[in-house]
């Protein structure tokens, strides 16, 4: 699990591309910090057939084009500090037998040893991860992914990332949380969890 599910560096320099070209070319945004709308994945051909829907804040654009297997993404500019935010919802298949065959006992149960290295091994593969915690999310394996990343080039810029990741039924569902600055002493993330990264993650539902 490398590409198929986490962060790179080339999708790094691109998102820092976005957020350079937004500096000059967006409008600055503010969301109004306790304001949502609702996004649901129905009808999206991409989704895999999976419903669900999550909470995005009010103010948020919707990306024309979103990143390589992202099935959406939403951004907002800082109109204080400029930094980039952004939400991605992805949505990958699952191979059965993987999950039968070793995430779960042949009565249906998760099997917990099996799970843990599951997610010890995708936290591996997410460039940048620090740090990464395993639960149950609404009676699904769940786990959340704290992942930093920096470049000098072609801009410069630091990236931090907040991830979870649920396994509904033979899919797991990716959503990321992040904040993009050219400047890594402005901690706009450490704000941006407790009050939009939290809440994007928990307002996670099946329909």
């Amino acid at each position: 699990m490398s590409e198929s599910i986490g962060g790179t560096a080339a999708r790094t320099v691109l998102l820092a591309g976005l957020f350079f070209l937004c500096l000059a070319a967006c409008p600055a945004s503010a969301q109004t910090r306790g304001s949502w709308f609702t996004y649901s994945t129905a009808g999206e051909p991409a989704a895999e057939g999976l419903d669900i829907s999550v909470k995005i804040p009010v103010g948020y654009l919707i990306a024309p084009e979103p990143k390589p297997r992202v099935l959406k993404e939403f951004y907002v500019v800082n109109e204080e500090t400029r930094n980039l935010s952004y939400m991605t919802i992805t949505i990958l298949g699952l191979d059965r037998k993987l999950i039968n065959g070793l995430l779960k006992s042949s009565d249906g149960s998760w099997l917990q040893s099996s799970l843990s290295a599951f997610w010890r091994s995708m936290a591996q593969g997410l460039h940048g991860a620090k740090s990464y915690n395993e639960f149950f999310f609404q009676s699904s394996p769940a786990a959340d992914v704290v992942v930093e990343q920096s470049q000098t080039t072609p801009y410069p810029a630091f990236r931090q990332i907040d991830t979870r990741i649920v396994i509904y039924g033979d899919q797991l569902v990716k959503l990321e949380c992040g904040d993009i600055s050219p400047d890594a002493s402005v901690n706009e993330h450490a704000r941006n969890k407790p009050t939009l990264c939290h809440p994007f993650f928990n307002s996670l539902t099946m329909n």
